[in-house]
């Protein structure tokens, strides 16, 4: 196996988990950013954008941060050049997975604060008319 086809082995294994963790979280994801968006559509905008991100994230981190060319050809060394192709690549996929728990966690505290009715206020009542 030459080191070039090791490389594209480690991208495309990369790229291939990002999807399959795109498939994964797509049907919640969804529910969630409905409730969060106040809409279909804005909610499947957004999970098209996190999607997009994701598989783009972790290309980019794999062919940008993987291993660099090396004089030798041995068969450990080719093996080690996918692995460190795909342990870039992994690296993006959590990066991508950390940002998306951030903003979503952020989100939801902002939600539930704006749906929350204090508790301690005492119901306004609007004043009938009076009566001399």
């Amino acid at each position: 196996m030459n080191p070039i086809l090791a490389f594209v082995i480690g991208v495309a294994a990369a790229c291939g988990l990002s999807l399959a963790v795109v498939i994964v979280l797509r049907k919640p994801l969804l529910r969630i950013l409905i409730e969060l968006c106040g809409g279909e559509p804005r909610a499947a905008f957004w999970l098209v954008f996190y999607e997009a991100t994701a598989v783009v994230g972790t290309l980019f981190t794999a062919l940008t941060f993987g291993p660099k060319p090396s004089a030798g050809t041995g068969g450990i060394e080719i093996f080690g050049l996918g692995l460190d192709t795909l342990r870039a690549g992994l690296i993006g996929l959590l990066g991508a997975l950390l940002i998306l728990g951030f903003v979503m966690l952020s989100s939801i505290r902002t939600f539930e604060s704006r749906s929350r009715v204090p508790a301690s206020a005492p119901p306004q009542v609007s004043p009938g008319p009076q009566m001399l």
